[in-house]
């Protein structure tokens, strides 16, 4: 049966594309094909390339890789374990575009690699699996705070439960990035520029990142946007601000992101557990 997981896995968004063209199969659950969120680049040396000719360009390659992964156009790379390439995981949504970003590599331009690209998205089957009714175990919420003007501040979040854990000290280590929730990244979007723990945060779209503490939390407001909850991406931080801790009068089961209003704007809370955090937003 374990060996039937990851087949079902595989094969569940074209049973449900094949039901919906054909009729039938009215037992197999509806899933719908995953969006691309990223490009798989499997990078292997052409045919008659000598190791000789791959060294030569090492050094040009890595240091194009990594201004690559610090302008988020790659997200990550990985040697391959049989030492016949490497492995990229490109920040883009159709072949063509991981096919640009690619082709600016000194490897690639000097024409001594083969390149095959998998466009991935994030798949649910196992919600399928369970039934429509399933609920997921750390449910989507979403806290909201309207700003003059007609603007306004939102995040996107889910909750994990508590169910008996040590959660802050525990489930959730002091003093190492957590992504303040579960599944997917917290998303942070602000119609207005806003100041934030004494802190300019323009307009946009960001991601929520904390680190906690016993004493003090962290609030990372990260520019890199639309990625899984972990990893935590280094090097796209727009601002960290200082969050006051506190503890809750009676224990919190289920994590919470809550937009508090008051005449400045709002105060941003976070509770589970025995804690309570939060920091202050005003408009500009």
């Amino acid at each position: 049966m374990k060996f039937m997981i990851p087949f079902l896995m595989a094969v569940l968004p074209a049973a449900s594309v094949a039901q919906s063209q054909s009729g039938v199969a009215p037992g197999v659950p509806s899933v719908a094909i995953p969006k691309t969120t990223e490009v798989i680049v499997i990078q292997t040396p052409k045919q008659g390339v000598t190791p000789q000719q791959i060294m030569a360009v090492i050094p040009a390659e890595i240091r194009a890789t990594v201004k690559l992964y610090l302008d988020g156009k790659i997200r990550q790379w990985y040697s391959r374990g049989d030492g016949k390439g490497v492995i990229f995981v490109v920040d883009a949504k159709t072949e063509d575009e991981a096919r640009a970003v690619m082709d600016t590599l000194p490897l690639a331009k000097e024409q001594l690699m083969d390149h095959e690209y998998i466009p991935v998205g994030p798949l649910m089957p196992l919600m399928a699996l369970m039934g429509a009714g399933a609920q997921r175990p750390s449910p989507p919420a979403t806290a909201k705070c309207d700003l003059p003007g007609g603007k306004s501040v939102a995040a996107d979040y889910s909750r994990p439960q508590m169910k008996g854990r040590k959660i802050f000290g525990g489930l959730v280590p002091y003093g190492q990035v957590w992504r303040a929730g579960a599944n997917e990244a917290t998303t942070f979007v602000t119609t207005a520029d806003l100041v934030i723990g004494g802190k300019h945060v323009p307009a946009g779209s960001y991601t929520l990142f904390t680190i906690p503490d016993k004493d003090k939390w962290t609030l990372i407001i990260s520019k890199k946007t639309g990625e899984w909850g972990i990893p935590y991406p280094e090097g796209f931080d727009l601002v960290r601000v200082d969050m006051k801790a506190g503890a809750t009068s009676a224990p919190v089961e289920s994590f919470t992101t809550a937009f508090d209003k008051d005449s400045n704007g709002c105060t941003l809370r976070m509770e589970w557990e025995n804690t309570h955090v939060t920091v202050d937003i005003a408009t500009m």
